[in-house]
């Protein structure tokens, strides 16, 4: 009788280990996630950004995941879904403690805002855990204004907005401001009275005269009063304009300026990038800015309503599709 017992307490306690490596979907009735946080483990892809009801990672050949469990695990194999036609077994290190598993995904830009899975399997093979990511390769857009307008006492100011409207104009000729995956994160703008960059490529060599920027948008940037160009006095003075923008986890567009007006704010010449025209010595790669080649030359416009103006920027659209989140 004894051994009898002894046998069934062995068995009984062999089922309780066992339980605890079922997969933990609720049953009815149950509160949602009510046992999952006891086996799931965190499942993270570095620099993620938590939405409203997604959580958003940017495209990358070596996205870090990080695996996170509270107690030490066995077993695990951590699985890439979504990004290719197959599902991807993912090689990993496993910090000393057992509790951190590291592994690198190959988050590749498919289509618009592309969804992907973490799969985590482990207690050989009984136990699934999945997290949902949407990958973002989008760089946020913006199309702008700049106008320049006489000072109240001397000088003129240049003003970047994007939230303007110019009757007869179609929707996508209007100003806009926009991201279409994880959204705008911040927009910067620093005009210069020199090249910012000369021979430091990308790296400003000099402080800008005006610097504006925002966590949101719409853009808006108005400079303290600057002189204009004096037919009388070389060499001509020309402001240069670097605007960068970012989204939420990190996708950057940037777009460049140069502007000349006169001392009575009437705008002489305007010319703008959207894209990089030069190499670093020893590089291939354009990744400087050259002002004297490219370059798209807009001829200013004169409005009772804005004064002179130019339009830059690119419509705020990707895939044919309006670029308004909303």
């Amino acid at each position: 009788m004894k051994k009898l017992l002894l046998v069934l307490l062995v068995v009984a306690l062999a089922s309780f280990l066992f339980v605890g490596c079922l997969p933990t979907t609720p049953a009815e009735g149950e509160g949602e996630g009510e046992g999952e946080a006891e086996i799931c483990p965190t499942i993270t892809i570095t620099g993620q950004y938590a939405g409203i009801d997604k959580t958003y990672v940017k495209a990358s050949a070596t996205a870090e995941v990080v695996v996170t469990y509270t107690v030490p695990t066995e077993g695990v194999s951590i699985y890439l879904v979504g990004a290719s036609a197959t599902k991807q077994l993912l090689p990993y290190t496993v910090s000393a403690d057992g509790l951190v598993y590291t592994a690198s995904a190959n988050l590749k830009c498919l289509s618009k805002c592309d969804l992907v899975m973490i799969e985590v399997v482990d207690c050989y093979g009984e136990c699934t855990c999945v997290e949902s990511f949407v990958v973002d390769c989008f760089e946020p857009k913006a199309k702008m204004m700049l106008s320049t307008s006489a000072c109240v006492c001397d000088g003129c100011a240049i003003t970047i907005k994007s939230d303007y409207v110019i009757p007869g104009l179609c929707a996508d000729d209007l100003g806009c401001c926009a991201d279409d995956c994880s959204g705008v994160a911040s927009w910067s703008t620093k005009i210069y009275n020199t090249d910012p960059y000369d021979d430091c490529c990308t790296t400003e060599c000099v402080e800008p005269i005006v610097t504006c920027g925002t966590a949101a948008c719409p853009i808006d940037c108005v400079s303290e009063c600057l002189p204009g160009n004096d037919d009388s006095v070389t060499p001509v003075s020309t402001y240069y304009v670097v605007f960068s923008m970012l989204d939420n986890v990190g996708n950057e567009n940037k777009y460049w300026a140069m502007v000349e007006f006169d001392s009575g704010c009437e705008m002489e010449a305007f010319t703008w990038w959207d894209a990089a025209n030069k190499a670093a010595v020893g590089s291939s790669t354009n990744t400087c800015l050259d002002w004297t080649s490219g370059g798209t030359s807009v001829t200013p416009v004169y409005s009772s309503t804005f004064g002179w103006y130019v339009i830059f920027g690119e419509s705020c659209k990707w895939d044919d599709e309006c670029c308004d989140p909303s």
